[in-house]
């Protein structure tokens, strides 16, 4: 072999070898930014799903106190505090209503159901007596929700942090409004 061909040899290999390693670096650096990207938008989603989590805990934290009236019934105390508090109680749970995406679609039922009932209840009670009145009819219905509430958060709280599971079921979700019928002015007595 001449010294012309070992030149050409090495000059070939060498600009060979820098071809492939910059095609190589180029698609490895794209498959990393891709990844950074993907992680960045799961910790997007993640945020804002703990966002709504965080405003659902601290609702489920009112609707834990209850107490007995003096007729031996018992209530959730949101309604013995007067309607602008239960009002307050149902502006939070509209929030949480309103950022619901980011509930499973379990938890996301869940709430539109006990916001239904205390719609209900805002509309059939006139004053605050009449409120602790429904609050008393209710309790059974929104005890029962509150505890599925918590279950279902509880459920879902582990397991946060799997994002294209539940981006997946997102996808194929079929959550829509339903009409639901309110009794105005059905005074409970």
């Amino acid at each position: 072999m001449t010294t012309m061909e070992t030149l050409v040899l090495v000059v070939s290999s060498s600009l060979f070898s820098a071809v492939v390693t910059t095609v190589l670096g180029g698609v490895v650096s794209g498959w990393l930014r891709r990844i950074d990207y993907a992680d960045e938008y799961y910790k997007q989603v993640l945020k804002r799903r703990i966002e709504v989590y965080e405003l659902l805990e601290a609702e489920i934290g009112l609707l834990k106190q209850s107490c007995l009236a003096d007729d031996g019934k018992a209530y959730h105390l949101v309604f013995a505090y007067g309607k602008d508090s239960f009002y307050d109680l149902q502006k939070g749970l509209m929030v949480v209503i309103a950022k619901s995406l980011w509930l499973s679609d379990e938890l996301q039922n869940i709430v539109v159901s006990i916001s239904r009932e205390f719609l209900d209840a805002s509309f059939a009670a006139q004053d605050d007596e009449s409120l602790v009145n429904v609050g008393k009819e209710k309790y059974q219905k929104i005890a029962s929700l509150r505890h599925q509430m918590e279950k279902r958060f509880s459920h879902d709280i582990s397991a946060l942090h799997q994002i294209k599971p539940f981006l997946r079921r997102k996808a194929k979700s079929k959550n829509e409004f339903s009409l639901f019928e309110i009794n105005i002015g059905a005074a409970s007595s």
